[in-house]
């Protein structure tokens, strides 16, 4: 098998008279699948139920001569200005009841109307274009998310607040607790603060986070709610189109931004022929940006395997921005060496495609100048020999994979409900974030590729595994998956939050579970984080610590410097007092060779991998 290619081009933005020129060059530059059409609803539909087809009718037979791929994808990221008309109250609201003002991703898909109206459209488009020789397949709506546009996760600017939404979160509730108010009140621990509920007419969508147990069952809804639209749109494609291959594109934008946005990838994944993930790193910092494409291929790819679903990088940035202003987005003006240690970086840890985005930079619009792999007026760069050396190369691509997968398996687990609760407390979203990426680092200098798995995938591996499972921050955690860890037989190395809290968000009475406490000949003490925090040889200034309580037989692996614990070991788990990602994300080169030591030194014996 090789490493294929493709590029997102967009018809719509170019004279006519261009088609042809850049789709020879992009079959000369070895690009075999061309993915349009997520942005173009207003093209071929101006009016509702008004199609024309003419000019999309002729792209596509252009495709076809020269023999390439198409990939269609649905329009519902962008309604176009009619829908506004039409569905006056279908837009998202934030908490203070305005209207989303988005550039994208706009719309609530609850509102039942406009659904009907959009899947009409996605209907006569898969009709139009089903039986056409270069369709290869389809890709649901683009990044589906709630309204991008919200990069710091304030509470006051997420959505949706819409009374349809409200309506959708209530009936996610009575099932969830069997329509059990009382279920609802304990596991909200509604008696504080006086906030019990009577009825079900009074439960309002959360207006902040005063509390974190109403905040993460709605973080868990807004991500179900879209993931269920994902679901709907591809069972109605599926029975459209039964042959071709469905998928959908999600973006890894780190912990804050995607639980703002909703984004559970290994639900979004669900079901789906092919999980592509757009990354855009281009900071100037290669060592850091190619080692968060590495973290963020390796968390998509995983979802991607939940799933049984093929893995594309279906967006990466093909080109630096042409613009006569700064632009904070990636703004590193690379060169072709870039595209070639991110294409490297992206086959060693699985991916099949490659999609380029995207194949020239548009003269207008919200992103002006962005991303192009050709120069502005459609000639070649340096850039675009660079993909056709690549695409040359596909073959030699694919075998990276083959020789990454020879190195010893580390699962990490990626808890998505331990980071919608932080999500509640500030800023404890983006610690998670460091605490994960920093694992991965850590992990990957020492050897390692790595697995993620979800709740679900925790819960399924077994007791028994010969990969060194880690617990980066596991901090809520259901009697199920408390029960599965205590009985697991496998390596373990657990980080200083471990099973803080049950699945409401409750703190355990015993802080660790009491399974837990004998399976791993420990207790928790308190968390420190005041006052003069100890340091550890080596090692980066502390931000906190867990007190740990060894049992009887327990091994002490490593000490702090004032004497605690830093290190406890019962049998194949050991558990850490200190947050050994953060402090990878934190550390010097030096440092980091000493972490590196510390996992050799602390992860059991037969697990152990040279540092």
């Amino acid at each position: 098998m090789a490493l294929t290619f493709g590029t997102a081009y967009y018809p719509d933005h170019w004279p006519e008279s261009d088609w042809a020129r850049d789709l020879d060059r992009m079959a000369a530059a070895g690009v075999t699948m061309v993915r349009f059409g997520e942005f173009s609803w207003s093209w071929y539909e101006p009016g509702p139920g008004q199609f024309n087809f003419d000019a999309f009718d002729r792209f596509v037979a252009a495709v076809e001569e020269r023999k390439l791929q198409l990939c269609l994808c649905t329009p519902t990221a962008t309604p176009p200005p009619w829908f506004d008309r039409l569905y006056p109250d279908g837009r998202l609201l934030d908490m203070h009841g305005r209207r989303c003002l988005s550039h994208r991703h706009f719309w609530c898909w609850n509102h039942s109307a406009s659904w009907a109206q959009a899947a009409a459209t996605i209907t006569r488009l898969a009709v139009q274009y089903r039986d056409r020789p270069c369709l290869w397949g389809w890709q649901i709506d683009n990044e589906p998310n709630y309204a991008e546009q919200n990069h710091l996760a304030d509470p006051e600017r997420m959505y949706d607040h819409n009374p349809y939404a409200r309506e959708a979160w209530i009936e996610w509730l009575r099932g969830k607790y069997g329509d059990s108010l009382d279920e609802l009140n304990r596991a909200w621990w509604t008696n504080f603060w006086s906030q019990r509920y009577g009825t079900w007419d009074d439960l309002l969508v959360p207006r902040g986070r005063t509390n974190p147990h109403t905040w993460l069952d709605w973080m868990r809804w807004r991500e179900a709610n879209l993931a269920e639209f994902v679901a709907r749109q591809h069972e109605l494609l599926r029975r459209l189109c039964p042959e071709k291959l469905i998928g959908c594109n999600i973006p890894e934008t780190g912990a804050p931004l995607s639980l703002a946005i909703g984004q559970d990838y290994w639900a979004q994944a669900a079901g789906l022929d092919w999980v592509g993930t757009d990354l855009y790193q281009a900071t100037g910092d290669r060592t850091r940006d190619l080692a968060r494409h590495a973290y963020s291929t390796d968390l998509l790819r995983s979802a991607a395997k939940a799933s049984g679903a093929a893995f594309y990088v279906s967006e990466t940035q093909a080109g630096p921005h042409e613009r006569h202003w700064p632009n904070p987005f990636a703004p590193e003006g690379f060169g072709p060496d870039y595209l070639r240690d991110c294409t490297q970086v992206f086959a060693a840890r699985g991916a099949e495609q490659v999609w380029w985005f995207l194949w020239r930079p548009t003269l207008g619009g919200h992103e002006i100048g962005m991303n192009g792999l050709q120069a502005l007026d459609g000639s070649d760069t340096p850039r675009t020999a660079e993909a056709g050396r690549l695409a040359r190369e596909g073959k030699q691509l694919a075998a990276l994979r083959t020789r990454f997968l020879r190195r010893p398996l580390a699962v990490v687990h990626y808890s998505r409900d331990s980071l919608r609760l932080a999500s509640a407390f500030s800023g404890d979203a983006q610690s998670a974030e460091e605490t994960l990426s920093g694992w991965h680092a850590l992990l990957e200098t020492a050897g390692y590729r790595i697995d993620f798995l979800n709740d679900d995938g925790l819960r399924n591996l077994g007791p028994e595994t010969d990969a060194l499972l880690v617990l980066p921050f596991t901090l809520v955690a259901d009697d199920t998956l408390v029960a599965s860890l205590s009985v697991h037989a496998g390596p373990v190395i657990a980080g200083p939050m471990t099973a803080g809290c049950n699945e409401h968000g409750h703190l355990h009475p015993t802080r660790l579970p009491p399974a837990l406490a004998r399976a791993w000949g420990v207790d928790y003490g308190l968390w420190r984080d005041t006052g003069p925090l100890p340091t550890a040889p080596g090692l980066p200034t502390l931000r906190g610590w867990r007190e740990l309580l060894p049992h009887p037989g327990s091994v002490v692996r490593t000490r702090l410097s004032n004497g605690h614990p830093g290190v406890v070991s019962h049998r194949a788990a050991s558990l850490c007092a200190i947050d050994l990602g953060r402090l990878m994300h934190d550390a010097t080169p030096s440092q980091r060779k000493t972490l590196v030591q510390w996992v050799a030194k602390v992860g059991p014996r037969r697990t152990r991998a040279r540092a």
